[in-house]
């Protein structure tokens, strides 16, 4: 069953992928705001476990590239984790500014994102299989199975969320078995997820984006695309049956609508 908030959703609908990474530091409380402030319908980001079992909101295996500091998440403290800068290497103009360096801007953790945009839909990428049971706890504890989806590549990550009445989206093997049945027009009536998460394009090859949205239509199934930043490529996706596109840039994309 969709959460009460996708089922909501407008048609031609905008998620902030990781925010609005383009004016703010992706996958931080600032660059959700930015996000929430220009209108977005929902937030998409990433989530991993640290060494002490908190579930933190970042990318990356390693802090290196948001923080200017190495260190793997799995194998750091949460504590030693806010120490870390993650506004430290953002730079909107190629390394002439850094606009948010020594601001205060620190890797979230899940409940602190949930806490901060309770009335906002989010799509939850579950990184390692390692946080899949913390997070199902979390959102079950603070019940927000009404406005939150999970989605991961790998499908055992995602057979933790089994029984427990919380959304996903459908894992790397389940799209690909949807690829030859959709392109023949089969049409599904029940699936065992709740949406499907594509990029336009996967190695090179353009995905069927049409073809699978009609296919799981009859479910009632939202497909949603990423990772579209030009007015081109989201009118595209909106013609061929997406119902919601993810930005790093909703600036852009949202008048588009």
């Amino acid at each position: 069953m969709l959460p009460r908030l996708y089922s909501a959703l407008p048609e031609r609908a905008v998620f902030g992928h990781r925010g609005t990474p383009v004016k703010a530091p992706e996958n931080t409380l600032p660059s959700f705001q930015g996000a929430v402030d220009l209108g977005v319908h929902g937030l998409e980001f990433d989530v991993r476990l640290t060494r002490d079992g908190e579930v933190v909101v970042i990318h990356d295996a390693d802090l290196l590239r948001t923080t200017g500091r190495a260190g793997a998440v799995a194998e750091m403290s949460w504590d030693r984790m806010r120490e870390h800068d993650a506004g430290a290497t953002f730079t909107p103009d190629r390394g002439a500014t850094y606009p948010f360096r020594e601001r205060g801007v620190r890797v979230p953790r899940l409940i602190d994102v949930l806490a901060a945009f309770p009335t906002t839909a989010m799509i939850i990428e579950v990184k390692v299989i390692e946080a899949a049971s913390a997070v199902r706890r979390i959102l079950l504890e603070v019940d927000a199975l009404d406005r939150c989806m999970v989605g991961a590549f790998r499908h055992k990550t995602l057979l933790a969320f089994n029984g427990s009445g919380i959304a996903r989206s459908a894992s790397t093997r389940e799209v690909a078995q949807l690829y030859l049945p959709a392109l023949l027009g089969r049409r599904y009536a029940r699936l065992p997820f709740q949406a499907l998460s594509l990029p336009p394009v996967h190695r090179g090859i353009p995905v069927p984006l049409g073809a699978l949205s009609r296919a799981v239509a009859p479910a009632g199934a939202p497909v949603l695309a990423w990772t579209i930043n030009d007015v081109e490529g989201a009118r595209t996706c909106w013609q061929r049956g997406v119902r919601a596109v993810l930005s790093d840039d909703p600036a852009t994309i949202l008048p588009a609508r």
